[in-house]
Protein backbone atom coordinates (compact mmCIF):
# COMPACT_ATOMS: atom_id res chain seq x y z
CA UNK A 1 0.00 0.00 0.00
CA UNK A 2 1.16 3.33 -0.87
CA UNK A 3 1.73 5.69 2.56
CA UNK A 4 1.52 9.42 1.93
CA UNK A 5 3.48 11.84 3.71
CA UNK A 6 3.43 15.37 4.35
CA UNK A 7 7.16 15.94 4.22
CA UNK A 8 10.29 13.16 3.40
CA UNK A 9 11.26 11.19 6.13
CA UNK A 10 14.75 12.74 6.07
CA UNK A 11 12.76 15.61 8.35
CA UNK A 12 13.01 15.97 12.24
CA UNK A 13 10.41 17.37 13.65
CA UNK A 14 10.97 19.37 17.08
CA UNK A 15 8.48 21.23 19.46
CA UNK A 16 8.83 24.30 20.74
CA UNK A 17 9.37 23.39 23.93
CA UNK A 18 12.14 20.89 23.27
CA UNK A 19 13.85 23.87 21.29
CA UNK A 20 13.35 26.31 24.46
CA UNK A 21 15.15 23.81 26.40
CA UNK A 22 18.04 23.36 24.60
CA UNK A 23 18.53 26.36 24.71
CA UNK A 24 18.06 27.15 27.93
CA UNK A 25 20.73 25.10 28.89
CA UNK A 26 22.76 26.05 26.68
CA UNK A 27 23.76 25.11 22.84
CA UNK A 28 26.88 25.72 20.92
CA UNK A 29 26.80 28.97 18.84
CA UNK A 30 27.93 26.85 15.97
CA UNK A 31 25.05 24.19 17.06
CA UNK A 32 22.35 27.09 16.90
CA UNK A 33 24.16 27.84 13.10
CA UNK A 34 23.49 24.62 11.96
CA UNK A 35 19.89 24.10 13.52
CA UNK A 36 19.00 27.91 12.01
CA UNK A 37 20.30 26.38 8.50
CA UNK A 38 18.29 23.17 9.14
CA UNK A 39 14.85 25.04 9.82
CA UNK A 40 15.79 27.42 6.90
CA UNK A 41 16.31 24.02 4.51
CA UNK A 42 13.29 21.70 5.42
CA UNK A 43 15.24 19.70 7.16
CA UNK A 44 14.34 20.68 10.65
CA UNK A 45 10.40 21.44 11.24
CA UNK A 46 9.45 23.98 13.88
CA UNK A 47 5.67 22.52 15.72
CA UNK A 48 3.72 23.19 18.92
CA UNK A 49 5.40 27.01 19.81
CA UNK A 50 5.56 28.41 23.23
CA UNK A 51 3.50 31.89 23.19
CA UNK A 52 7.41 33.23 24.07
CA UNK A 53 8.19 31.87 20.70
CA UNK A 54 5.21 33.26 18.75
CA UNK A 55 5.72 36.07 20.32
CA UNK A 56 9.12 36.84 19.47
CA UNK A 57 8.23 35.62 15.44
CA UNK A 58 5.16 37.59 14.58
CA UNK A 59 6.17 40.53 17.06
CA UNK A 60 2.39 40.12 18.02
CA UNK A 61 1.66 42.21 21.98
CA UNK A 62 1.07 40.11 24.85
CA UNK A 63 -2.25 41.66 25.19
CA UNK A 64 -3.44 40.96 21.52
CA UNK A 65 -2.56 37.47 22.00
CA UNK A 66 -4.62 37.43 24.95
CA UNK A 67 -7.50 38.66 23.82
CA UNK A 68 -7.24 36.73 20.42
CA UNK A 69 -7.26 33.65 22.93
CA UNK A 70 -10.18 34.52 24.65
CA UNK A 71 -12.04 34.65 21.24
CA UNK A 72 -14.35 32.07 20.21
CA UNK A 73 -13.19 30.07 17.19
CA UNK A 74 -16.08 31.52 15.31
CA UNK A 75 -15.07 35.09 16.07
CA UNK A 76 -11.58 34.63 15.06
CA UNK A 77 -12.26 34.85 11.35
CA UNK A 78 -14.44 38.13 11.38
CA UNK A 79 -11.63 39.68 13.70
CA UNK A 80 -9.00 38.99 10.90
CA UNK A 81 -10.76 40.71 8.27
CA UNK A 82 -11.47 43.44 10.38
CA UNK A 83 -15.73 42.81 11.34
CA UNK A 84 -14.67 43.08 14.93
CA UNK A 85 -12.53 45.12 16.79
CA UNK A 86 -10.00 43.35 19.58
CA UNK A 87 -9.62 46.71 21.45
CA UNK A 88 -13.09 48.66 22.46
Amino acid sequence: MLQVTAHPPSVKEISGRRLARRIKHGISPTHKALLAYAMEHREVLLHELTRRQSMALTRASAGYIATVTRLTAECRPSALVGQNELIA
